[in-house]
């Protein structure tokens, strides 16, 4: 390069070519750096302070299996969970409201029924294709539900008077109810599609 100095590079008539000897940095047709990783990884040192990327104004895409994101903390980041409309919200005590729905039910029956300190089975014909179940203890003892005529005050899952319990009680489900005593009246909606 004889006779030309650094001020006299133009690109139009000149060209460096930056290598480790090895490998060429290339530069694509628009003008832009390209990097070929050959399936390692590439490190970018900001050596502490921060990296730019300009996408140019076209779309910037990162495709990893694994993308790392360390030193995220609840004092200084938020990461925001939501469906595209609405975000999850958390309340000022650190806790969530959940409203869970399910499909709609096509078919429902309900029935009235009793249990007594002698252990008997609620809905023991119960709807076909059965998904739901309701049941209310209207009455003034206590109840205790149970999958079997086994069930007692000390097993059972209590149904406190004046109460109702929701579950996801299939057609198959068995369901047996007592009392400590006395009768309790209850009322049993099924649900199924």
């Amino acid at each position: 390069m004889s006779g030309i100095t650094l001020d006299d590079i133009q690109a139009a008539f000149h060209s460096i070519k930056v290598s480790d000897g090895t490998n060429d940095l290339l530069i694509d047709g628009s003008g832009h750096l390209s990097f070929n990783d050959g399936g390692n990884s590439i490190t970018v040192d900001d050596g502490g302070g921060s990296v730019t990327v300009d996408d140019g104004g076209v779309a910037l895409s990162v495709s990893a299996t694994d993308l790392d994101i360390r030193d995220l903390t609840h004092a200084s980041d938020s990461v925001k969970i939501g469906d595209g409309t609405d975000f999850l919200a958390i309340n000022a005590d650190g806790s969530i409201n959940a409203l869970t729905l399910t499909n709609a039910f096509d078919v429902w029956k309900t029935s009235v029924t009793s249990a007594t300190s002698v252990v008997g089975e609620i809905a023991a014909t119960p709807l076909s294709g059965r998904l739901n179940m309701l049941i209310q203890n209207l009455g003034s003892q206590d109840c205790y539900i149970g999958e079997d005529n086994t069930v007692t005050i000390a097993t059972g899952v209590k149904l406190p008077k004046g109460s109702s319990g929701e579950f996801l009680f299939g057609e198959n489900a068995n369901v047996w109810a007592i009392t400590a005593s006395g009768t309790s009246n209850l009322r049993v909606a099924e649900f199924a599609n």
